[in-house]
């Protein structure tokens, strides 16, 4: 599949319904059976930010999930206006999660892997914009075989001329596409977790 300024918004289009499903989802997972309405959201929202709040402290997927069906078992058993007083009265998820954590200090690969996906695709969809923007200068002016190219720190483009109007041919590249994705995982998997824990 060829990815081009025209497609890109499909693609974005794409991208935030997955994420606005996925998260539905999730939501649907941390609901608390029987509970309906406005208190089941309420409650949904606060179990997801618990969780991310648990791994956020480095805690593992199984003990993320023990910790989050733990609460959801205490709260199970209150009424709509028990359960509203209850969620209030824990205070912030980030809270209950650091009081819960303790010392735990790990770094989160996942959490890495997933900032460099997304870093990958900024940088792929920056691209694909500059190359755009390259072609739509170099095509109408180069004769058939002429070669030319563009570049800005850490990043180039270029392009032979072929028949039709066309350019064939077309490459980019750089330290840019490399560095970004992984400076992202440093960041968000927290490496230096590791130097803290020692």
């Amino acid at each position: 599949m060829t990815v081009t300024s025209s497609t890109l918004s499909s693609l974005l289009v794409f991208f935030v319904g997955f994420g606005l499903v996925t998260f539905a989802l999730r939501l649907w997972k941390r609901r608390i059976p029987g509970v309906r309405g406005r208190t089941a959201v309420t409650a949904a929202t606060y179990f997801l930010r618990y969780a991310a709040a648990l791994e956020y402290y480095g805690l593992r997927a199984a003990e993320i999930e023990a910790h989050v069906d733990a609460l959801r078992a205490d709260l199970a058993s209150l009424d709509d206006d028990e359960l509203r007083h209850a969620l209030s009265g824990l205070g912030a998820p980030r809270t209950l999660a650091a009081a819960v954590a303790g010392d735990v200090r790990r770094p989160t690969p996942l959490r890495g892997v997933v900032w460099l996906g997304l870093a990958a695709l900024l940088v792929m969809g920056l691209a694909v914009l500059l190359t755009e923007s390259f072609l739509g200068g170099f095509e109408p002016h180069a004769p058939v075989g002429a070669h030319d190219s563009w570049s800005m720190p850490g990043m180039m483009v270029e392009a032979t001329m072929g028949p039709g109007g066309r350019a064939t041919m077309i490459g980019f590249g750089g330290w840019f596409f490399v560095v970004v994705p992984l400076v992202a995982f440093v960041i968000g998997s927290r490496v230096w977790r590791v130097r803290d824990r020692r």
